[in-house]
């Protein structure tokens, strides 16, 4: 291993750290700008908005969670006995976050009914985010 290579090696690591961190802030500026961004579409009653290369529009966000005092391995066991053992993970028992809310628009759309027991320990949140497509690197 050349001195250089441990040179570019370090400059790399210090880089890299760098654009992890800036990330960091982006994501926190981007997070703080979502409420006024949809409260903005929602006043306007805009759908969509094609401008400086990207396509803005409000993203629908479903989170299924388990009320308070259940745990996912109530939800896990609910699954398992309405037959949904499919998005139960093994050995330990546990679901992937994004599972429950494409079962529950499964039920929305009237391809599957929601289990009423799992109604009785979940919540149901839908939200709105702000979310851009159509951007190219560079």
């Amino acid at each position: 291993m050349s001195d250089e290579q441990i040179k570019r090696f370090i400059e790399l690591s210090r880089r890299l750290k760098t654009i992890k961190d800036e990330q960091v802030d982006i994501e926190k500026e981007l997070k703080d700008m979502h409420d006024p961004l949809r409260e903005w579409f929602l006043q306007t009653g805009t759908k969509e908005l094609r401008r400086h290369g990207g396509l803005l529009k409000l993203k629908r966000k479903v989170e299924v969670h388990p009320i308070d005092g259940r745990t996912s391995a109530d939800v896990c066991r609910v699954l398992q006995e309405t037959g949904h053992q499919d998005l139960v993970n093994d050995p330990q028992p546990s679901y992937h976050w994004s599972r429950l809310p494409a079962l529950w628009k499964e039920a929305e759309r009237g391809d599957i009914d929601w289990p009423t027991e799992l109604e009785a320990i979940t919540n149901v949140v839908e939200t709105w985010v702000p979310n851009v497509t159509g951007l190219k690197k560079g």
